[in-house]
């Protein structure tokens, strides 16, 4: 859990522009010419992405708590597109199954 405050300054921080990972990786686009979203067949963009354990070290001392806990009683997290024949892993769907 993050104050709203530490995300904000986080965002306005130089530092943490250096925290961006970049990736290249297929993104869908919409084709102009005939209207339809195009799912490219190789990597065509750029992607820059931020972690939230990268900013673990900027929380000031004495402010940071970890809690270990059973995966499967106690974390549902939502990392990936929910498969098209499958429940995927870490998807809204296996999310939504663990939390009922």
């Amino acid at each position: 859990m993050f104050k709203a405050k530490f995300l904000v300054e986080l965002a306005v921080n130089s530092e943490s522009s250096s925290l961006y990972h970049k990736a290249f990786k297929k993104i869908s686009y919409c084709d102009l010419q005939t209207m339809e979203i195009v799912t490219p067949e190789k990597e065509n963009a750029w992607k820059f992405e931020l972690f939230i354990q990268n900013f673990l070290p900027l929380v000031a001392d004495g402010k940071l708590g970890v809690l270990e806990v059973e995966r499967a009683t106690e974390f549902a997290p939502i990392k990936n597109a929910d498969g098209e024949k499958h429940v995927a892993v870490d998807s809204p769907a296996s999310s939504c199954a663990l939390m009922l």
